[in-house]
């Protein structure tokens, strides 16, 4: 018959229908079909079906591997190609989900989840307080640590918030593109001109004549209250300029640094002279008062006082809320303590403080001292015996200086009393007042001769353990030189000799005694021309 059991192999019984093998049932697994065009067979399932494995073809997205009773077109099929392997997710024959062996899932169509906040964002990765989520309706936002990094709405995008600490830096890596509208010459009404719409930034046309723009303190304030408008002024537009007139009463234009005020009748506040180029916005903050902020001058002008038509200004700040400071370290800056000071603060305390006649750095007081590191040379003039070049505060004729090249004087009450030079120290006479013992390191002379060639051997002490008498010999070390030699033993003699041409106490020596032996002394000997030396000898 062409139905029924059978047995395909050993412990392994077989089913079939029509002669088509419907199912093997062995000790290790059931297979259903078999492979091969037309073999396969469908396996339904009105109920739960638990198994340690489920193998199935690889299906395609109209015929999934896995579906379900009534809905074969929805499912899960697999695909293999390019060396990647990808399980796909099918519905109603559609593929929605693709999750590959390279890592990667793809979602194919769209993603509803909740509302989300900034601390919880809906959609995130590792980080489960940044992400995005959606704030109010027609709103999504980007946030960073749970705090609001950029919001998107259909008027535009906002970076960062106005609150304290949350205001956030824009960076670009690329070009903004703005619609830009022509302002051609003629007189405009800030109210009528400027105030609704989404046009925001307007170029100055000034080809045919000039651009006169009335800021006033009539209109429709809750039109454009907080309006902002960017205006671009290009050179190469025209040689005619541009003006703000204050019209009406009461009307203000500020800075960040200054202001100016109308009370009455018409007055050019602010004005772009030819051959500017500049980027620039204004704000109307309230009935009466306008806002500008200079964002870019390129060529002509360097400051926005140029502009202005008048100075200008800041408050005089203190060294703790300082009038220039920065965003995030507002104790640190620019201030005035008072009339005719400039000073720095750093973290509300002085730092530096410039007067007209001096440069004080630190402040009075334990624990307001400042150091200065200088990273470089520091240079100042030579100055004199009476003015020397480094002096101090009460005291400025006391310090030093330098007479000439390679040398550093020493200067006291305008007197100079030392000099260092290339040739070493020397004391002026009658400077040099110890009031203690000097005290010194001495040469110490070993054996039974030694001559003298060295300038910096001044002071020279013999061996008192010597055993034989030592010969000192003259060398031509340099007239002026001086030394200083000290016997310290009673035992042996010191001897002098001059060679060659040299002479001591005028006359040729050939160890000559000095200090004789049964004597301690001290001899001071000093040269007085190339070939000539002369000495004193005092014993004890």
């Amino acid at each position: 018959p062409s139905c029924g059991l059978y047995r395909p192999a050993l412990d392994t019984i077989g089913m079939v229908a029509n002669n088509k093998r419907l199912m093997d049932v062995g000790i290790t697994q059931v297979e259903i079909g078999k492979t091969g065009a037309g073999n396969d067979v469908n396996l339904a399932v009105n109920g739960i079906a638990t198994a340690g494995t489920y193998r199935a073809g690889n299906g395609a997205v109209g015929t999934p591997s896995f579906s379900f009773t009534n809905d074969d077109d929805t499912g899960m099929y697999f695909e293999s190609s390019g060396g990647i392997q990808r399980l796909r997710f099918a519905i109603n024959g559609v593929d929605r989900i693709i999750s590959s062996s390279s890592g990667a899932t793809q979602i194919l169509g769209r993603i509803n989840t909740d509302v989300g906040s900034v601390s919880t964002p809906s959609i995130y990765l590792t980080d489960t307080s940044t992400g995005i989520y959606r704030p109010a309706a027609n709103e999504f936002a980007i946030s960073c640590n749970s705090a609001l990094c950029a919001n998107f709405t259909a008027s535009g995008i906002t970076v960062g918030s106005t609150a304290s600490n949350s205001r956030r830096d824009l960076f670009l890596n690329g070009t903004i593109n703005l619609q830009v509208a022509n302002v051609a010459n003629g007189t405009y009404d800030w109210n009528t001109s400027f105030n609704s719409g989404s046009m925001g930034c307007f170029s100055l046309d000034t080809g045919s004549g000039n651009i006169i723009i009335q800021l006033n303190n009539t209109g429709t304030p809750s039109q454009n209250f907080g309006r902002t408008v960017r205006f671009v002024r290009y050179t190469n537009v025209g040689s005619n300029s541009v003006s703000f007139q204050a019209t009406g009463g009461n009307v203000r234009l500020n800075t960040s640094s200054g202001s100016e005020v109308r009370s009455s009748g018409t007055f050019t506040i602010f004005s772009i002279p030819v051959n500017i180029t500049c980027i620039f916005e204004i704000t109307r903050l309230n009935t009466n008062e306008y806002f500008l902020n200079p964002l870019i001058y390129v060529s002509g002008a360097t400051n926005i006082s140029t502009f202005f038509n008048h100075t200008t200004q800041a408050s005089l700040g203190a060294v703790g809320t300082p009038s220039y400071s920065f965003r995030g370290d507002e104790n640190t800056g620019i201030y005035s303590p008072t009339a005719d000071q400039v000073a720095i603060s750093t973290n509300g305390v002085i730092n530096t403080n410039f007067t007209t006649n001096s440069v004080d750095i630190g402040s009075s007081g334990v624990g307001n001292d400042r150091n200065v590191n200088i990273i470089g040379t520091i240079r100042n003039s030579l100055g004199s015996e009476t003015t020397p070049s480094y002096t101090f505060t009460g005291d400025t004729n006391t310090g030093f200086y330098s007479s000439v090249a390679d040398t550093l004087d020493f200067t006291a009450g305008g007197t100079r009393v030392a000099t260092v030079d290339t040739s070493g120290f020397s004391v002026v006479s009658g400077a040099l007042k110890p009031t203690n013992r000097l005290q010194y390191t001495p040469s110490s002379v070993q054996g039974s001769s030694f001559t003298i060639s060295n300038i910096f051997q001044h002071l020279i002490r013999t061996d008192p353990g010597a055993t034989t008498d030592l010969v000192i010999t003259l060398d031509n070390v340099g007239t002026g030189a001086h030394f200083v030699i000290t016997k310290e033993t009673s035992t042996r003699a010191l001897q002098v000799t001059a060679s060659g041409s040299f002479t001591y106490n005028g006359s040729n020596r050939s160890a000559t005694t000095v200090i004789a032996s049964g004597s301690r002394g001290i001899w001071k000997i000093w040269q007085v021309s190339a070939t000539a030396w002369l000495g004193e000898v005092s014993t004890f």
